[in-house]
C-alpha cells in the first residue's frame, strides 16, 4: 500500500465519528417550552394529587421536580411512556388536552437529546473496516493496518 493510500483510513477515521454525532442529534424545528411555563402547570393539575406531597404512589413525587436533570432522566422515560400508552393519568381523573399532552411529550423528548444520555462505543477492527470500506468504495482491508480489540468475556464489542 503507498503512503497516500494509507493517510486516507487514519483522515477518514478523525472525521466519522465527528459526521456521525451530528447526523444523530436532529435540532428540534421549535423551541420547547420551558418547565415553569408549561411542564409545571401540567404536572400540577394532572400528576400532583397522586405524586405529591401527601400521596406518593409508585413511589414517585412530582412537586420537589423544579426542571429536567440528568439523574431523574428514567422518570421522565417512564412519565413519556405512561402518556403514550393512556395509563396517566388514570381515565377516572381530568385528561389533559391533545394539545398540553403533545406539549409536555415534544418537551420531556427535546430534553433527553439535549441531555445527552445516549451512550457510545468504539467500532472494532471488523466493523471499522466495513465502514470504512462501504464509504470509500475501495475493497481494501483496513483491519490489517489497526491495532488489536480488546476483549471484555470473549466480546470486542463492548461499551
Amino acid at each position: 500500500m503507498n503512503s497516500a493510500l494509507a493517510t486516507i483510513p487514519l483522515l477518514l477515521i478523525i472525521s466519522l465519528p465527528q459526521s456521525l454525532l451530528a447526523a444523530d442529534t436532529p435540532s428540534p424545528k421549535k423551541p420547547s417550552p420551558t418547565f415553569a411555563i408549561a411542564i409545571k402547570p401540567f404536572l400540577q393539575t394532572h400528576c400532583l394529587k397522586c405524586h405529591g406531597p401527601k400521596k406518593q404512589k409508585s413511589g414517585i413525587r412530582f412537586d420537589q421536580i423544579s426542571a429536567y436533570q440528568h439523574k431523574n432522566r428514567q422518570l421522565w422515560t417512564k412519565v413519556h411512556q405512561a402518556l403514550v400508552n393512556n395509563e396517566m393519568p388514570p381515565d377516572d381523573r381530568p385528561q389533559p388536552s391533545a394539545k398540553s399532552k403533545s406539549q409536555i411529550l415534544s418537551w420531556i423528548q427535546t430534553q433527553q437529546r439535549l441531555s445527552d444520555t445516549a451512550q457510545t462505543r468504539r467500532l472494532n477492527r471488523r466493523e471499522l473496516s466495513a465502514s470504512l470500506q462501504h464509504l470509500t468504495g475501495l475493497n481494501i482491508d483496513y483491519a490489517a493496518a489497526l491495532p488489536e480489540d480488546g476483549k471484555v468475556e470473549g466480546f470486542d464489542t463492548v461499551s
